[in-house]
């Protein structure tokens, strides 16, 4: 299953891939809705799934990207250390990133939560008019938020450059 994802999976709503060492891509799983990867050190890219909602993406240190996800509304992405950005949904109400790499968060219309840790490039957040909670921590170069309206409950802890 791991050498090619499509096989077995066609119809299924929830896939789970778990330590696929030769697992290099995910793409085209039509109806897939959630999403967990886990400890799949060669996957480098997650794309063309125009049906998830729900994406976890955890240990998988050569991810690269994840794109064509128009109404993901949840990801948790942990150590992923080269993914540089997130997937772009209006769908996205919830967000928890620990990747390394990643330098700016764009703006969400929809997001309500997000949770940051020890993203050491990250240095900007853009607008996010409906989130309420935000957490942010051990992300030393950021020095860029934008608006957030919303917000009824913060966090920054080890980000010196805020102000």
């Amino acid at each position: 299953m791991c050498n090619v994802c499509k096989t077995g999976v066609a119809g299924m709503t929830k896939v789970t891939y778990s330590s696929c060492v030769n697992l290099r891509s995910i793409d085209g799983l039509e109806s897939v809705v959630e999403l967990t990867i886990d400890n799949c050190p060669n996957l480098e890219s997650v794309s063309s799934l125009p049906s998830l909602k729900s994406l976890d993406i955890t240990d998988c240190k050569n991810l690269l990207a994840v794109r064509d996800t128009p109404i993901l509304s949840k990801i948790s992405v942990v150590r992923c250390f080269k993914l540089e950005e997130l997937p772009k949904s209006p769908e996205m109400t919830h967000m928890q990133v620990q990747c390394s790499a990643i330098k700016q968060i764009g703006s969400y219309p929809s997001l309500s939560e997000i949770y940051l840790f020890n993203n050491s490039s990250l240095q900007s957040i853009g607008d996010m008019p409906k989130a309420k909670l935000v957490a942010c921590q051990s992300s030393p170069k950021l020095n860029a938020l934008g608006s957030m309206p919303m917000l009824t409950s913060k966090y920054f802890g080890g980000c010196p450059l805020l102000a």
